[in-house]
């Protein structure tokens, strides 16, 4: 793993720890600053080829774990045709959802390197759901967030595990449930009401 990446996941730690135990100085307040953002950003347009090496690698490590998924989402999507930039964002065609269900296949992706990410982060997802279910407590935002990247990347395939996820109890993460149930519709799933009006 890169240097930098470690001493910095070094630094949040200590930070953190630091904040635990009172301390509201410079350790305490600035050192829990992470740049996880950033690194795997770097690491991606630095060497899109063998990055995934590394981001596999850091989502093992709760403090990147979020950052590296998204940036293995990012590498997993194939390069689209460059569009004039609309500054109020994409207007939604709701047409998308029918179309979705019409296919069998996603596109967009390096179906290989899809493959790959989703057995990845399924994996995460799988092992913080066992350790909540055997009384260890579960950071509900992470899994969450996971979740959400895991159904931009695999909605039919795990769509259960998804939906598992988002059950999980947490407070003010209603946005990552909400944007999570538009990707799944947007890919082809049919959403179960009973489930869905639950969360």
């Amino acid at each position: 793993m890169a240097g930098p990446i470690r001493a910095d996941i070094e630094r949040v730690r200590r930070g953190r720890e630091a904040r635990a135990k009172g301390d509201r100085g410079k350790l305490g307040n600035g050192e829990a600053m992470s740049y996880s953002n950033w690194h795997t950003r770097a690491l991606a347009l630095l060497d899109a080829d063998h990055a995934d090496k590394v981001l596999l690698e850091l989502l093992k490590e709760p403090e990147y774990e979020c950052d590296a998924a998204m940036t293995l989402l990012q590498l997993a999507r194939t390069p689209e045709p460059q569009s004039p930039v609309n500054p109020f964002g994409r207007k939604r065609d709701y047409n998308e959802i029918w179309e979705a269900r019409t296919t069998s296949r996603l596109t967009g992706f390096n179906e290989e390197r899809r493959k790959r990410y989703t057995g990845a982060i399924r994996g995460e997802i799988e092992s913080m759901l066992e350790a909540g279910k055997q009384g260890q407590s579960v950071n509900d935002f992470r899994v969450k967030e996971l979740a959400k990247i895991l159904a931009a990347l695999d909605a039919r395939g795990s769509a259960d595990l998804i939906f598992d996820t988002l059950q999980v109890s947490g407070r003010f993460n209603g946005w990552q449930i909400a944007e999570t149930l538009e990707t799944l519709l947007f890919s082809g799933v049919t959403l179960p009401a009973e489930q869905t009006l639950a969360l």
